[in-house]
């Protein structure tokens, strides 16, 4: 998650090269690390506008996973994701 600037001024990050974007605003995103949570409420608890999107993310093997990146108003096809 940690951004990197060249030169230029150019933002960019592994996450954002992961994803395969070139340019993604933090102003639209939230992250969170945790620790002992096992339920998708709890774990998504507090995160801006969870109840309008809440009951389409899918039940998961949450310890499994320690963190959470959360993206607003961004479109990725999803590679097996949690399977």
């Amino acid at each position: 998650m940690k951004e990197r600037y060249n030169s230029k001024g150019d933002v960019s990050s592994l996450f954002i090269e992961k994803i395969g974007d070139e340019y993604l605003d933090n102003q639209f995103q939230e992250v969170d690390f945790y620790e002992n949570k096992t339920n998708k409420n709890e774990i998504f608890e507090g995160f801006s506008y969870v109840e309008s999107f809440i009951q389409d993310i899918p039940e998961l093997r949450w310890n499994d996973f320690n963190s959470i990146i959360l993206i607003y108003n961004f479109e990725y096809e999803t590679k097996g994701i949690g399977d």
